[in-house]
């Protein structure tokens, strides 16, 4: 690998579950060192792909997502899986990635206040649109729940008001009148998961979990 690295930080515990090399049981212990790995590019999003153990990231240089099947080395090869189309005269900026049921990916472009969305990539690396409603939200966190309904958490800023967030349920082929919406005094809400029956999503200014 060539030019300026940027470092994907993952946990050893990760790392060693993916290798196989994690044991556990009774007096065992595991340490949660931090493994390194060099990426060409600007990393954010990432989703593992619990068949393969393949890793892919979402690179805000090239407006793409990445992949690599041997992420436990000490070099891994990163190769350019799906490029996401960028928007006319903005930055490009990728966010968050997850898995859809149907063994796609869907995976949201952050938008800087005009532009977000959220794109659905096929295994083939083909992309096309899922949602671009509300696009002056900018989007941050996102949980799918089934195939065609997924979690997006955002914030939106205007002028000198403060900033709003929220988490918004999308579904596909609706209208943007029909999107179901939870908004919260969260200023800037960043990543969002489900556990059991609750729904945490991080504020990033406020420093909390809620």
């Amino acid at each position: 690998m060539s030019g300026r690295f940027t470092y994907l930080t993952a946990c050893w515990t990760a790392a060693a579950l993916l290798t196989g090399a994690c044991t556990s049981g009774p007096g065992s212990s595991v340490s949660a060192l931090p493994l390194k790995v060099p990426v060409a590019g600007a990393p954010n999003g990432i989703e593992i792909r619990e068949s393969d153990g393949a890793v892919f990231v979402t690179d805000d240089k090239t407006n793409g997502i990445l992949q690599t099947h041997d992420i436990a080395d000490a070099l891994p090869v990163f190769s350019l899986f799906a490029r996401v189309p960028a928007a006319e005269g903005e930055r490009t900026s990728l966010s968050e990635i997850a898995f859809a049921p149907n063994g796609h990916w869907l995976v949201e472009r952050f938008g800087f206040g005009t532009s977000s969305a959220v794109f659905d990539v096929a295994p083939n690396g083909q992309v096309a649109l899922a949602s671009d409603t509300n696009p002056s939200r900018r989007r941050l966190g996102l949980l799918v729940l089934d195939g065609g309904t997924f979690l997006s958490s955002w914030f939106s800023k205007e002028g000198s008001a403060p900033a709003t967030g929220g988490v918004s349920m999308i579904t596909r082929g609706k209208t943007p009148g029909s999107v179901i919406e939870t908004r919260y005094r969260a200023r800037q809400a960043g990543g969002t998961r489900a556990g059991r029956d609750t729904l945490y999503t991080s504020a990033i200014r406020r420093r909390i979990v809620s």
